[in-house]
């Protein structure tokens, strides 16, 4: 028995001897085996043929040379890869043609989970490889099992619009979506009133606005796509392409009549998208990089020039964008452009705005102004972008508008409450010098002074900023303790 399990351990190395000849680029071993009559089909222990790695490797002559030897173009490895399914990898229109021809089927599967060789050759993007596999009868609306996606999906998200023209041409379903696949919160945020952020459910249209593909989406429009398509959460492909810093594309989406007031089901607009990814905020980590030609100003500038709406304001919180994080940027309901650029201290974007028409007097849901969210209410320490320089300049214009410097919202915070908050002295100071009054205190009970002691931290050990904590001394600021209520 054991003498008989020697004997096969050898037949069966022997037998891989080609397919591991072709493995390794052995031409010299190759034309040697198959002249010993070598079996072309023989497998390695995982299923894989000579004829796969002469795929693999995007080699012709060693296909055609196997081919002509007997492989099998049909036989698939343990992993479910076929010489097909590797040529439409590689592209390789040749190859392909040769493979059907010896009798190989344009409607194997490349993965366990539905991906065809038409998916795979699409997303290679050789214009050819496509044509020859539709022409042989491929399925242009198959989709994959995972995530639904399809051929024209696949081109459109690699930035191939030869393809995309070819696929919308033979009459590709540009409708479908991909699997809508929400995401799930955090245990710890099931009572928060951040929304979940749904994942697919795109259409390959979203897909190109997502890569910022002018070429395939101009394919795409003029094979009759509409140019509002949303995905699941209602965003457009305009907003898509904005939150994707795809600055270019969303301005030939707006050439060419894209409507920039259609908000997703947050409330969230193109021009919001434009003022809120221009001032990312949603780590600790440093912005995206901007790699787009066109400067984010001049996105927002386009937007209000094409008529976006600049009071349009969120219905809910955007949901966060990294792990655990509780929110996009803590401001939620209400929210408008301007207050969004006011929370950032981005002057510029709120000044072309205010040009346009923002209303400075909006709120948000807790009643704060933009003058109160400049000033650092809602400020959140390592997340909120923009410097303390910034936020002064950011205030002083919402300042022009004619908002109260002590306004209080919901909670009863002033802006003074905020710049205390955030330790921003320059800003407590500034708003001091104007007017703004030390000892407002909150429904909690608590001055600019508290605040800048950290009491107004809760479930947390406070911690003050010892400076401002001085400065707000220096300027007759008491802690709310020390306040009496005026008797009747």
């Amino acid at each position: 028995m054991r003498t008989l399990a020697i004997l096969l351990l050898a037949c069966g190395i022997a037998s891989a001897q080609i397919a591991d000849a072709v493995e390794h680029r052995d031409s010299d071993a190759v034309q040697a085996l198959l002249k010993q009559h070598a079996n072309v089909n023989a497998t390695q222990p995982d299923g894989t043929t000579a004829l796969h790695w002469a795929a693999h490797w995007n080699d012709l002559a060693a296909v055609k040379l196997l081919l002509g030897a007997g492989a099998n173009p049909k036989i698939a490895n343990r992993y479910g890869a076929t010489p097909l399914s590797e040529a439409a990898t590689q592209g390789n229109a040749a190859m392909i043609e040769a493979l059907l021809k010896a009798g190989a089927d344009p409607k194997t599967l490349t993965t366990a989970d539905g991906e065809t060789v038409l998916m795979t050759a699409a997303r290679a993007g050789n214009v050819d490889a496509v044509k020859i596999l539709l022409d042989r009868g491929a399925d242009i609306n198959a989709r994959e099992n995972y995530k639904g996606q399809t051929a024209l999906m696949w081109a459109a998200a690699e930035r191939h619009p030869e393809v995309v023209k070819l696929l919308m041409a033979r009459g590709a379903d540009w409708k479908v979506r991909s699997f809508d696949r929400p995401t799930k919160l955090p245990k710890l945020s099931a009572a928060s009133s951040v929304s979940p952020m749904a994942r697919g459910g795109f259409t390959a249209f979203l897909f190109v606005a997502r890569e910022g593909d002018i070429e395939s989406a101009k394919a795409m429009l003029d094979g009759g796509v509409d140019i509002n398509q949303a995905d699941v959460d209602g965003a457009t492909a305009l907003v898509v392409s904005i939150m994707n810093k795809k600055y270019t594309f969303a301005k030939f989406l707006l050439d060419r009549g894209a409507n920039p007031n259609l908000a997703d089901d947050k409330g969230r607009g193109a021009l919001y998208a434009a003022v809120d990814m221009r001032n990312e905020n949603y780590s600790a980590l440093p912005n995206r990089k901007e790699d787009d030609p066109m400067p984010s100003l001049e996105i927002v500038k386009a937007l209000l020039a094409h008529g976006a709406n600049p009071n349009l304001a969120l219905l809910k919180s955007l949901p966060g964008r990294s792990g655990m994080d509780s929110g996009d940027t803590g401001l939620g309901e209400g929210a408008t452009p301007l207050i969004r650029a006011a929370l950032s201290g981005d002057s510029a974007v709120m000044r072309a705005l205010l040009q346009k028409g923002a209303d400075p007097k909006l709120t948000l849901k807790d009643g704060s102004t933009a003058l109160m969210v400049a000033a650092g209410v809602n400020y959140r320490d390592k997340f909120t972008r923009g410097t303390e320089a910034d936020a002064l300049e950011a205030l002083k214009v919402a300042l022009e508008t004619g908002l109260s410097l002590d306004q209080v919202n919901t909670r009863g915070e002033t802006a003074l409450h905020g710049a205390a908050g955030r330790g921003a002295d320059s800003i407590v100071q500034f708003l001091v010098d104007h007017g703004a009054k030390l000892d407002t205190k909150t429904k909690t009970g608590y001055t600019a002074l508290d605040y800048a002691m950290g009491k107004n931290v809760f479930g947390q050990l406070p911690v003050p900023h010892d400076n401002t904590v001085d400065l707000i001394k220096k300027l007759g600021g008491r802690e709310g303790k020390d306040i009496q209520v005026a008797s009747k």
